[in-house]
């Protein structure tokens, strides 16, 4: 019985070593993969961003407003965005834009989960932030924190300017404002909060 019981042990370590080196391989492939993949996706959606603040730009320049949105530049066929990590959904159309100071366009591309945030388009470093939904549930003391908009048809919370965009879109209406809204329509209003960590420099690479 003893010399049965060494060799069961000994066969049962060899199975345990396999299994640990079968994990391991698998572990670093996929190291691997996410490696060659990850910055590749990271720099489209950058190129993608850049390309939405020039053509933005070279668009305003006949009719002069403050700030573009993607729904209006993808409206006129100019341009229209696929998330670069899941190219069967396009880049958020309401929170995407770019916003003009001087002659300095500021962009902002929202694609899944993914964020570029109000940068320059002279910058020479984008980075990419991971962001959350916004929730009403607050789950870190760092998270982002804002007033959030929404409506039946609408999927998420916005900021006010953002969601006016999206509320127009999805009503046929021309608001400017919430206040203009007024009664009209039941617009859920709560302080919303997000996670947003780095998760990708131009500079650097992945974080």
């Amino acid at each position: 019985m003893r010399k049965l019981n060494e060799k069961g042990a000994v066969r049962f370590e060899v199975v345990t070593v396999l299994l640990l080196v079968i994990v391991l391989l698998v572990f670093f492939t996929y190291k691997i993969l996410n490696s060659n993949q990850s910055p590749k996706k990271f720099n489209v959606m950058i190129s993608n961003a850049r390309s939405f603040g020039k053509s933005a730009y070279s668009y305003n320049m006949d009719i002069q407003k403050d700030k573009i949105y993607l729904l209006e530049m993808k409206s006129i066929g100019d341009l229209d965005i696929s998330d670069s990590f899941n190219p069967k959904n396009n880049c958020d159309l309401y929170e995407s834009k770019v916003e003009f100071e001087g002659v300095d366009s500021i962009i902002t591309l929202a694609c899944g989960e993914y964020l570029i945030d109000s940068t320059s388009l002279e910058d020479k470093d984008f980075k990419v932030y991971k962001v959350s939904e916004w929730s009403t549930n607050k789950t870190n003391s760092d998270d982002e924190m804002m007033t959030g908009y929404t409506y039946g048809k609408l999927d998420r919370y916005y900021n006010e300017d953002d969601f006016i965009e999206a509320f127009n879109d999805v009503t046929g209406n021309d608001y400017t404002t919430i206040n203009a809204i007024g009664d009209a329509y039941e617009i859920t209003t709560n302080v919303v909060y997000r996670t947003k960590t780095l998760a990708y420099s131009e500079v650097d690479g992945t974080k």
